[in-house]
């Protein structure tokens, strides 16, 4: 029990390191034990004279190598019983091994013939270790112990392997042999054993992430199952690319969108052209700006790029806002771009529609200013290329007040309609004629010759006017007066012309009306009174000449204030009232308009800190912001130090900013308000519907408030296509998530109009008219107690 508890131990000691266990179970038991047993025995014999001191060296090694071999065989043997696998398994492989054993063992014992020294036992080895590789430790230490003891009992029989003379060296020869055998033994067991553990951690590893991974996988396939519901159940059409483009997956809206399945996409390419994509002006859209082209290339998410997709045998686009994503694994390579479509067809149908009806005056159908304007800047540009002329002509029909004042405004419409007409009688196609307002037109002459091929055509209009129009069943005789401008020669830009050609007009009207006037030097005479408003305007900022008014603006539906507009008025001593527009036109074209803009910010901003000092409610102050004022960079801090210095709460201002300006300048005006508006300053967009707005930049405007020019609201009681434009702008509006304010309202029957559409808020002559701030002091203080 000594043995088999020591051997225990030293298996539970070097149960992890079995190269350790086996050194030192060599070291220290077979060489230091074993030779510290032997000088101790064959000394005390020695000494006691039981034998002489000529055989104590003799004796000492074969007692040392007897002790070595004991503990060599005995203590592995040992150690395999401590183990758990005790039962033995017998099969046809252990039934062959122990009849190959019966025959060694009786070969070594001499009942079959003798072997040939010790190779009969070396013959043994190789299938030892073979049955260190098929068998349990049992049967391998078993089998090691009955041929020791075999061999053994053949070296002690005289008659047998070893004779008696040498039967000392023989039994150290054999023991030697054993030692070497039973340790080759032991180290094969330890190989094995350990590869028994790896064996079986690896396999309940494997068997471990089997489990994890078909976890993980049921997951997975569950959550792309919901994913996948929930894409196919969305409005919006998904598409993902893998990074060649080739289709991945397409939801059903996808397909409905681009008109084609799901079965059709997958794995086709962008670049395969089975859909067509267009850009918002109808031409072709380029492939390196599909959606997906673009991501790959920016390396960034795409956001509300607008364009049409025509199906396969359609022509009619479906029209389209694309986001998406690229999605990346942990290293950056790219593996999939999601791509989202939203649906903005009867959007887009919708802005078309506000775009023609505020690019085409309403009553006579011919392009208005604004369409005008647009019109020239590209003539202008092609006149330049070609280094060619144009003409425009201003026209000014006759006492035209007396027709709508004698036979009323439909006749006067009436009468508008026919002059339309009648001036395109005389023209080539590609000329072309405008109504500026009311009884103004403009006819727009290109590639012209010279000066007097407008002098012919200016006489042929008036001839066509000249005829008689029947009107309201009576004949009418109509006269125009004409004014002429001519490029290069009278300016090089869209302002000049009209400008040149309106005071044209004005001489023609001054010589007799019914007649035209090239624009003459001596028109100079505008120019100075212009000159002398512009001195008049430095004086009056340096002395602090100007004075604000305030216009109420209400919500609509409960007539509450919600706000006042400051208005700028300037009465000059000697040249008296001038108009608003007049003191904006010619501060912006001298450089005076950043300093009158100051000056207005600073006084409203005064206006409101006093008027929150005495606890009068008035909502938020609107004031007008020019386009240069908001051009220059650090406005955002020139604001915050006016409200600071003026103690004027942001929330009580709200700044308007002009759309055309916003449209001409539009990257700039979405930085610069994007600035001013974590300054938490409401934002609005003023004379709304006189530019030309994308409603995909319209979209990215940070805006609050959308205001409808006025001349639409003025237009309301002529017919139904100027309530569709105002219609058309309120709703466009609301689909933009802005507030929309009608300016202008002056009769009960706008503002009912107004109301059905759903018109937010309004501001006019009907609600109130522009007013000093002392005596709308008194008309906001009895609002606080009744409705305004």
């Amino acid at each position: 029990m000594g043995y088999r508890n020591g051997a225990t131990h030293l298996d539970q000691r070097f149960a992890h390191d079995r190269a350790r266990a086996v050194f030192s179970f060599v070291l220290c038991g077979a060489v230091l034990i074993g030779l510290l047993s032997a000088l101790f025995g064959v000394t005390s014999l020695a000494l006691t004279g039981l034998i002489p001191w000529a055989q104590y060296p003799g004796l000492l090694a074969t007692w040392w190598t007897g002790d070595s071999v004991g503990i060599l065989i005995l203590t592995p043997w040992l150690l395999a019983l401590t183990q758990k696998e005790k039962k033995l398994k017998f099969s046809a492989e252990t039934a062959l091994f122990t009849v190959a054993l019966m025959i060694a063992t009786l070969f070594s014992l001499g009942l079959f013939g003798t072997l040939i020294g010790p190779a009969g036992m070396i013959a043994l080895l190789p299938l030892i270790m073979w049955a260190v590789f098929r068998f349990n430790a049992s049967i391998v230490f078993g089998s090691v112990v009955f041929i020791c003891m075999a061999a053994i009992l053949a070296t002690i029989q005289p008659t047998l392997l070893f004779a008696p003379s040498a039967r000392n060296m023989a039994l150290i020869e054999l023991q030697l042999f054993l030692a070497v055998l039973a340790l080759t033994t032991q180290v094969l067991f330890a190989v094995v054993r350990e590869h028994e553990l790896v064996d079986q951690a690896l396999r309940l590893a494997n068997e471990q992430l089997d489990r994890q991974v078909h976890a993980r996988t049921a997951k997975l396939e569950a959550s792309q199952a919901r994913m996948r519901t929930l894409i196919d159940h969305l409005d919006a059409g998904v598409v993902v690319h893998a990074p060649d483009t080739a289709i991945l997956l397409a939801n059903p809206a996808a397909g409905r969108l681009l008109g084609v399945t799901e079965q059709v996409m997958r794995g086709r390419h962008a670049d395969d052209g089975v859909w067509r994509f267009i850009n918002e002006d109808g031409s072709q859209l380029h492939q390196s700006d599909y959606p997906v082209m673009r991501i790959i290339e920016s390396k960034a998410p795409l956001h509300n790029q607008v364009l049409g997709a025509i199906s396969p045998g359609h022509t009619d686009p479906h029209w389209l806002m694309a986001n998406g994503s690229p999605l990346y694994d942990a290293k950056g390579a790219l593996l999939e771009i999601v791509i989202s479509f939203l649906e903005i067809t009867e959007l887009k149908h919708a802005e078309q529609r506000l775009l023609h009806l505020a690019h085409h005056d309403t009553l006579t159908g011919v392009p208005n200013r604004m369409q005008l304007n647009v019109q020239l800047e590209q003539a202008i540009e092609r006149a330049k290329r070609q280094q060619s002329h144009l003409a425009l002509i201003f026209v000014d029909l006759d006492r035209f007040k007396s027709v709508n004042d004698r036979l009323g405004h439909q006749a006067g419409d009436a009468l508008l309609k026919q002059v339309a007409t009648r001036l395109k009688t005389p023209l080539r196609g590609q000329d072309t004629v405008a109504r500026i307002s009311g009884d103004e037109f403009v006819v727009l002459l290109e590639d012209l010759a010279s000066a007097e091929d407008a002098g012919m055509v200016a006489e042929k209009l008036l001839a066509c006017l000249g005829e008689a129009m029947t009107i309201a069943d009576e004949s009418l005789l109509v006269s125009a007066s004409l004014g002429i401008s001519l490029y290069p020669r009278d300016g090089t830009d869209a302002d000049t012309l009209l400008r040149n050609a309106d005071l044209a007009m004005y001489s023609a009207k001054e010589d007799g009306r019914n007649t035209y006037r090239f624009f003459q030097a001596e028109f100079a005479k505008i120019a100075l009174e212009n000159a002398r408003i512009y001195e008049a305007l430095g004086k009056a900022i340096q002395n602090d000449a100007f004075d604000l008014v305030y216009q109420p603006q209400l919500e609509l539906t409960s007539s509450a204030l919600i706000g006042v507009e400051a208005l700028l008025r300037w009465r000059d001593p000697e040249l008296g009232d001038i108009p608003p527009e007049r003191i904006i036109e010619i501060a912006e074209r001298n450089g005076l308009i950043n300093a009158i803009g100051d000056w207005v910010l600073r006084r409203a901003c005064h206006q409101a800190r006093q008027w929150l000092d005495c606890q009068i409610e008035f909502g938020r102050i609107a004031v007008n912001l020019s386009g240069q004022q908001l051009r220059a960079n650090d406005f955002d801090a020139h604001l915050s130090a006016i409200l600071t210095a003026t103690g004027c709460p942001a929330s009580c201002l709200e700044l308007e900013i002009t759309e055309s300006f916003v449209m001409h300048q539009m990257e700039l005006a979405i930085e610069q308000l994007e600035r001013v508006r974590t300054l938490d300053v409401t934002l609005a967009v003023d004379n709304f519907g006189t530019g030309y707005s994308s409603l995909s930049y319209l979209k990215q405007l940070p805006v609050n408030k959308i205001k409808i020019d006025r001349s639409f609201i003025e237009c309301i009681h002529q017919g139904y296509n100027d309530k569709a434009i105002a219609a058309s702008i309120i709703a466009l509006g609301h689909a933009l998530e802005k507030i929309v304010v009608a300016v202008g309202v002056e009769t009960a029957a706008q503002a009912a109009f107004l109301w059905r559409q759903g018109c937010d808020q309004v501001q006019g002559f009907l609600y109130g008219s522009p007013e000093p701030p002392q005596q709308l002091e008194k008309r906001l203080q009895k609002s606080a107690a009744e409705t305004f």
